[in-house]
C-alpha cells in the first residue's frame, strides 16, 4: 500500500483513494483507539468508521458502513473493500477493472 505522499499522488493524479477501513474498540476510547487516532495522524491511511465496533463479527455491518460512507463522501464509478485476509494482486485488479469498464 502506498504510503505518505505516494498516496496524496494516487488519489489526487488517479483519483484512487487507497484506506484501511476500521472501526472502534469495544472499549471506545482505550489505548487501542488512542493508537490508531495517533497512527492515523501520521499516515492519514485510515478510514475510521466511529459508530462501528471492530471485531469479526461485525463484518458484515463494516462492510455496510464502508458503503454508505463511501457514497456519501466519494464521487466514483466504483468502490472497493478488501478484508485484511485477502489478498488482491495488481493483475488481479487490472483484470477485474477492465472486464468492468467492458461492460
Amino acid at each position: 500500500m502506498p504510503r505518505g505522499e505516494a498516496l496524496k499522488r494516487l488519489a489526487d493524479e488517479k483519483g484512487i483513494i487507497v484506506r484501511f477501513v476500521i472501526g472502534r474498540s469495544p472499549n471506545r476510547g482505550d489505548s487501542l483507539d488512542k493508537q490508531i487516532d495517533e497512527e492515523n495522524e501520521r499516515t492519514n491511511d485510515f478510514l475510521i468508521l466511529d459508530d462501528q465496533v471492530e471485531a469479526s463479527e461485525e463484518r458484515p455491518k463494516k462492510s455496510k458502513s464502508f458503503y454508505i460512507h463511501a457514497v456519501e463522501n466519494w464521487d466514483a464509478e466504483f468502490y472497493v473493500k478488501v478484508n485484511d485476509d485477502v489478498y488482491v494482486t495488481k493483475k488481479v485488479k487490472i483484470i477485474l477493472l477492465t472486464a468492468w469498464k467492458g461492460s
